[in-house]
């Protein structure tokens, strides 16, 4: 299992992911989408835990913390649906 930690877009609001891969071959990828404010706090050690163990199972699973967020840029009026 190979783990990335990575930014990726433009700054200010450059987007924070994490990338989790099988050290074989990849059957499919999944994209977590996290949920927003206290609900992200309390499901980020299960969302790495389910990373982790799909990985183990042959998923690449992508992670990210949705702008102005996390380790994202911006600023929380700068998350919305849309971005």
């Amino acid at each position: 299992m190979r783990t990335e930690h990575f930014y990726f877009g433009e700054e200010p609001q450059r987007i924070f992911g994490v990338l989790t891969r099988p050290a074989g071959g990849v059957q499919t990828g999944l994209i977590f989408c996290p949920p927003f404010g206290e609900e992200m706090v309390a499901t980020y050690a299960r969302f790495a835990r389910w990373s982790k163990e799909l990985t183990e199972h042959g998923f690449a699973v992508l992670r990210y913390h949705a702008r102005g967020t996390g380790e994202s840029g911006g600023t929380t009026k700068d998350f919305t649906v849309s971005a």
